[in-house]
């Protein structure tokens, strides 16, 4: 059997913005950003990566509706590199997570009294996404 190619990510860590959602032409688009953090050989060091998380349609409204800033959560999705030109006229280059799948895997220390919400979190009813041309997502 022959394969193509596979654009798959998991990820688990803490969302460290809280998350910013719009609506472009009817279409509910969410961003935040996760922290990744591995621990060094010795057990001490830190190294900690920053993802753009993008969510669309019911996601996106799901993720705005439970996801704050210390949140910790799964992410399955896939990597997507976008690009446009800002306001400047400059051309901008992002690469982004487009989340298919997220899971709440505690709620925030800072926050107990965050209201319990459903593990898994996804649309059941949504279509697959049609990626937006560059000029449709200037974050």
């Amino acid at each position: 059997m022959a394969y193509g190619s596979l654009n798959k990510v998991i990820l688990i860590g803490n969302v460290g913005t809280d998350v910013k959602i719009k609506d472009i032409n009817g279409l509910s688009i969410a961003k935040v950003t996760l922290a990744t953090t591995e621990l060094g050989s010795n057990g001490g060091a830190r190294h900690v990566d920053w993802h753009v998380l993008t969510f669309y349609g019911k996601r996106a409204e799901n993720a705005a509706q439970y996801l704050t800033k210390g949140s910790k959560i799964a992410v399955e999705g896939k990597i997507r590199q976008n690009k446009w030109k800002n306001k400047e006229n400059k051309m901008v280059y992002e690469t982004s997570i487009i989340a298919e799948k997220f899971e709440m895997l505690g709620k925030k220390f800072s926050d107990p009294d965050m209201p319990d919400v459903p593990n898994e979190i996804e649309s059941q009813h949504e279509a697959e996404i049609t990626p937006l041309n560059d000029l449709d997502i200037p974050f």
